[in-house]
């Protein structure tokens, strides 16, 4: 597959996005300069994932702001897996509730993406529940939880699309034809 030909398969949405960054790395590994060397980072954090990365190299596009669902009781009533009131929950209070950083590598967004409904989620811990108690009715608190909406994995995965596109344009403008680099069949 020719480079050129990655850069139509990103256009058309039909290029594996995991080749696509290997080859992207190959271009840049023999460039001595600490730009790419962040690129580099980039590249092999989306190929591996961001599991030990600190949450500031978290590209943007890998941190949102998820919604609270929680499992409760109020009175004789219980209510499994919805999303919990914090009208209530100073702002201050509820932003680092909320937010959610996505660190799967590339091949696992894709494979999540192709099944519909998934979600991400982390668990939040019991200390938070007497502050969605307060207030509201809610006897008993079960579990909570903050959720990235069901369209999180592509809408990751279209947004390192993107950025691959630009930075094989951008080479492409700088280094000209990239095929004439032999890294191709």
């Amino acid at each position: 597959m020719s480079l050129s030909q990655i850069i139509k398969n990103l256009v058309m949405g039909k290029q594996d996005l995991l080749i696509a960054l290997k080859f992207l790395k190959v271009i840049l590994y023999k460039y001595d300069d600490p730009k790419i060397f962040s690129v580099l980072s980039w590249i092999e954090h989306e190929i591996t994932g961001y599991e030990l990365a600190d949450e500031n190299d978290y590209p943007d596009y890998r941190r949102i702001d998820g919604r609270i669902r929680g499992t409760y009781f109020s009175g004789k009533a219980s209510y499994e897996n919805v999303y919990m009131p914090i009208s209530h929950i100073a702002p201050h209070k509820l932003r680092p509730l909320c937010y959610l950083t996505i660190p799967q590598g590339v091949s696992t967004l894709s494979l999540l993406a192709k099944n519909k409904g998934v979600y991400i989620s982390r668990t939040l811990s019991p200390d938070n529940f007497q502050l969605f108690q307060t207030g509201t009715g809610i006897s008993s608190i079960i579990s909570l939880e903050t959720a990235s909406g069901d369209t999180i994995c592509q809408d990751i995965l279209s947004a390192l699309e993107s950025r691959l596109l630009g930075i094989f344009l951008l080479l492409e403008k700088q280094l000209g034809n990239l095929d004439a680099l032999g890294l191709c069949e």
